[in-house]
Formats: structure tokens, C-alpha cells, sequence
């Protein structure tokens, strides 16, 4: 993240730069699959935590899914 970080600082100054633009991207693309991962392996291993306890597993759906009442909410 320090590394995208450093990236975004530098393409704000010198926005011309194609091949910074490019690895502005990669860096940040990188870092969206290193979270995206990281969540993914929390709730696998929550998950296995709840094996065999359907009421524990349900209430971990609910607070990983966003209710409808949420989502609509932050769209008005």
C-alpha cells in the first residue's frame, strides 16, 4: 500500500507520464487482489469455525452481506 501510495504522490505531480500511469495501475491492481485474498482467507477460516453450528454461521452471512435496508440507506 506504501508503494501505491508513493506512485499516486508521483503521478500528481507529473500526470504525462504513461509509463507511471501504468505502473500506478499495476501497483494498485496489486493491492486490490492482496485484500480481495486476505478478506477471502478470514471468512474461509470464520466459516470453518462455524462448522456444524447452522445459527453461528447464519449471523457470520449477515454481518459479511450487507442487508438491503444498508445498501438502500447509502443510495438516498
Amino acid at each position: 500500500m506504501a508503494a501505491r501510495n508513493a506512485l499516486q504522490a508521483r503521478l500528481k505531480d507529473d500526470r504525462t507520464n504513461i509509463e507511471l500511469q501504468e505502473e500506478y495501475k499495476r501497483e494498485r491492481n496489486r493491492v486490490k487482489i492482496l485484500i480481495e485474498n486476505a478478506e477471502r482467507d478470514y471468512h474461509k477460516k470464520e466459516f470453518e469455525k462455524c462448522k456444524g453450528n447452522i445459527s453461528a454461521m447464519w449471523r457470520l452471512i449477515r454481518n459479511i452481506v450487507p442487508s438491503k435496508k444498508i445498501i438502500n440507506d447509502n443510495c438516498g
